[in-house]
């Protein structure tokens, strides 16, 4: 089951073109290990096609359907020995949805701070199995979206940039508030 960004619409997804394009200029995108060489090469291409036009479960189909992932991975294990693995189909998918949101979060930051709303609110995007006490406790939270933004350019996840030790798939992300200026 994919994640359920609330605010990805055209303007959201807009903004994630630029953030993508600004860490291609600083040379910070975040690139998976399990790419091939041709994958790395394609992949900036294909995860804009994903955010102009569809989500993470369609970037980490395209990454598997189009040969941009190994499919065998050389493995050295602790006693020094090589031994090769069936490829990363879980990997691929934790990476395509943790980038895509991670993108997702840093655009609506920007958002926010654009439109001088004054904080981003943590919610569950995906219903995971067993979600940690630290992400559960974050559910609600609302977070000043200049500070995150820098936290998640920093920390490269939202995860860490939230504080949350040790969960790769807590299923979190953020979304505007309904927030109406005028009532306060």
């Amino acid at each position: 089951m994919g994640l359920s960004l609330v605010n990805l619409d055209k303007r959201t997804r807009q903004l994630m073109v630029e953030e993508t394009e600004l860490e291609m200029a600083q040379g910070t995108l975040c690139f998976s290990p399990h790419l091939t060489t041709v994958g790395r090469k394609l992949y900036p291409m294909v995860l804009r096609k994903a955010i102009l036009s569809y989500d993470e479960s369609w970037l980490a189909a395209t990454l598997r359907g189009a040969g941009l992932v190994a499919t065998v991975e050389r493995r050295t294990l602790r006693d020094g020995s090589v031994t090769m693995t069936i490829g990363p189909n879980h990997s691929v998918t934790a990476f395509a949805e943790r980038e895509f949101n991670r993108i997702y979060c840093c655009a609506l930051c920007v958002r926010a701070i654009v439109d001088d709303i004054p904080y981003v609110q943590v919610f569950p995007a995906k219903q995971v199995e067993r979600a940690g006490v630290e992400s559960e406790e974050k559910i609600g939270q609302q977070i000043e979206p200049r500070s995150l933004l820098e936290n998640l350019r920093t920390l490269r996840g939202i995860e860490p940039a939230l504080g949350i030790p040790h969960e790769l798939d807590s299923g979190l992300s953020l979304r505007l508030p309904d927030f109406n200026p005028e009532v306060g």
